[in-house]
């Protein structure tokens, strides 16, 4: 008998455990929102491997360096430039890396999917360019096994030219050139377990993307579109039709101070290491400028809640002011903080919070889930 209860109890045990190693759930609402500010680091020296697919798996990215930073800032898409070319969209978002400062980037983000829409980039002469780019990022629920596909065809690029390759040769006038750009994108939540970054460890979903580009290149002569190879003979490196074809991973988190990809790049399809350099989360996004997070100095629990929350702010006696906010950014409660202070949200609407303490120069926050 008494080894019977020592079978059961260790079978029981054994259930527990296998199920308490679930994979998560990402939904639309743990996706950061208009408001949101990301710190967004760069390893761009060291190589990594996307390791393989499957359940309760294990990824050690301690090591990842900054070797470049950037920030980007979510917000409503009105008011800029290049807004009324996407009417659907609900979220945008601005960078001040170099190789984006200029540009504006336009998503709709819905309980069931998030879309990119396409990108407005403001020209040297101060004009705005429009480019769409419709497909399908993310959907939701996303889980262990979720997969989709999206495709888009589109006009990527149009300029008036007015040259002539040849002056007086047999090929005629080119008025202008244009590239119409075929998309399509294959993604599928193909592994689940725990990821670490300098930012810690989180319970994880990865997304395997595989998107194939196909550019073809058309000049008009004479009011007539036609592929520009061969008689572009003036460039005869160009070719009417381009493919380029990128494998990509992302790792997502339903944490509530995540938001957020914490690691994504590009990879060798044949070998899984990273090709060119690796975004990884910097720190947990916050409402307005960046600040630096430190964790072991606030802490608000339980989270999540029905609404009813204590914080513990250390020093404890230093005076510092809480504010919570919305996740369109609107300021909720504000009151004086010293140590222990209870929060009461229990009339707010289920969702994602942003709890900021303001002591002086510094600022910390933290996200809280409301039932």
């Amino acid at each position: 008998m008494k080894r019977t209860l020592l079978l059961v109890t260790a079978l029981l045990l054994s259930g527990l455990a296998v199920h308490a190693q679930t994979a998560i759930t990402v939904n639309s609402s743990d996706i950061v929102g208009a408001g949101y500010t990301i710190l967004i680091a760069e390893d761009t020296v060291n190589t990594y491997t996307k390791g393989t697919a499957g359940a309760n798996k294990t990824w050690i990215y301690t090591g990842l360096a900054q070797h470049k930073i950037s920030t980007s800032t979510f917000t409503s898409p009105a008011g800029l430039a290049g807004a009324s070319a996407f009417p659907t969209a609900n979220l945008a978002f601005t960078s001040d890396d170099p190789d984006k400062d200029s540009s504006s980037f336009f998503l709709l983000k819905t309980s069931a999917v998030l879309t990119f829409l396409g990108i407005a980039n403001i020209e040297n002469n101060g004009d705005t360019i429009t480019t769409s780019f419709i497909l399908d990022f993310l959907t939701f629920p996303s889980n262990m096994g979720t997969s989709f596909n999206s495709s888009y065809t589109g006009l990527a690029y149009k300029d008036t030219l007015n040259i002539d390759p040849d002056n007086t040769g047999p090929h005629p006038t080119i008025d202008s050139i244009k590239i119409i750009r075929s998309t399509s994108m294959i993604s599928e939540i193909d592994a689940w377990g725990t990821l670490t970054t300098p930012l810690g460890s989180f319970e994880v979903l990865r997304q395997n993307t595989n998107e194939t580009i196909v550019d073809s290149l058309f000049m008009k002569t004479n009011g007539t579109w036609k592929e520009i190879s061969p008689e572009f003979a003036a460039f005869p490196n160009v070719d009417s039709v381009s493919t380029y074809i990128t494998y990509s991973i992302d790792w997502w988190s339903n944490d509530p101070a995540v938001g957020f990809p914490l690691v994504s790049f590009n990879y060798d399809n044949g070998t899984g290491d990273n090709i060119g350099p690796v975004e990884w989360l910097k720190a947990n996004p916050t409402i307005g400028i960046y600040e630096n997070i430190a964790n072991n100095e606030l802490v608000v629990y339980p989270n999540p809640s029905s609404g009813e929350f204590t914080i513990q702010y250390k020093p404890e006696n230093s005076s510092a002011t809480v504010s919570v906010y919305d996740n369109l950014g609107r300021l909720v409660i504000q009151e004086s903080l010293k140590g222990h202070t209870g929060l009461n949200l229990s009339d707010a609407t289920g969702g994602i919070y942003l709890v900021r303490i303001e002591d002086g120069d510094r600022v910390l926050t933290k996200k809280i889930l409301v039932k």
